[in-house]
């Protein structure tokens, strides 16, 4: 199975039992057979973190209680720009009562970042053996999504373009095409269906409103267009090629 990089965030000695979380979520990491990085255990400094944040890491492990932190912020704002998955964990507590009580400060923050992410599930935990099985669940299953939607290469283009369809429909964040030529510039060939139904359905995902961090690569030869994205009005999406060429969602229509 391939190893990846899965860099650990969260605060540290600024509320209780966090060294201990950071520690157990290593383990659980080292044991699948993965590689942890944690700032300062393991990479020292906060220089060296994210560099490995910016171009080794493949999974972000976000770790919030009710303490806040512009650190932690920045990084998970690192991880969104660079379209990392991002599992993410909420310390909760139980009153006299039994009430469970939510880190309102941590998620407040995940919020004022990303609402996207807000808006996913965040996994809770209470102890040490509940961050461990959830983040061993998590993060089993995001690796399995992850190579699930690993590029098809070496077949028959038709069956590759069918087979592409389903990628863009389950790809949530990041949309990465490569071909030999630039033909989807220039759309898809008449009467050649997979071509076409392969170009409606990367035009759909285009024009889905996503969160700030989603970006489209579409790579051929030795160029490359990549894509940053703009709301700001509600429905409506810009989408901005750096490079040579502009192409609007509204219209599609390529400008010099």
């Amino acid at each position: 199975m391939a190893k990846f990089t899965v860099c650990i965030s969260s605060v540290i000695e600024r509320e209780q039992g966090f060294p201990d979380y950071r520690y157990i979520a290593k383990s659980v990491i080292d044991h699948m057979g993965h590689q942890a990085v944690r700032n300062p255990e393991d990479v020292h400094t906060q220089y060296n973190f994210e560099r490995v944040l910016n171009e080794e890491c493949d999974f972000f492990v976000l770790i919030v209680g009710n303490t806040e932190s512009t650190m932690v912020e920045r990084e998970l704002k690192i991880a969104l720009a660079r379209g990392i998955p991002i599992l993410a964990f909420a310390k909760i507590h139980y009153n006299s009562q039994g009430k469970k009580l939510f880190p309102t400060k941590g998620i407040s923050a995940i919020k004022s970042v990303s609402p996207e992410l807000y808006n996913m599930q965040i996994a809770t935990f209470s102890s040490c053996e509940d961050l461990a099985s959830a983040l061993h669940q998590e993060l089993e299953n995001v690796i399995d999504r992850k190579i699930k939607l690993t590029p098809i290469i070496g077949i028959d283009p038709p069956i590759a373009y069918t087979e592409g369809v389903k990628l863009i429909q389950n790809a949530k964040y990041r949309l990465i095409v490569s071909q030999r030529t630039s033909c989807l510039l220039l759309g898809p060939r008449n009467g050649v269906a997979h071509e076409q139904a392969f170009y409606s359905e990367m035009l759909n995902w285009l024009k889905t409103p996503r969160d700030h961090s989603a970006y489209f690569l579409h790579y051929f030869s030795d160029r490359i267009f990549r894509l940053t994205r703009r709301l700001p009005k509600p429905k409506q999406t810009i989408i901005h090629f750096k490079g040579p060429r502009i192409i609007s969602s509204k219209s599609c229509q390529i400008k010099s």
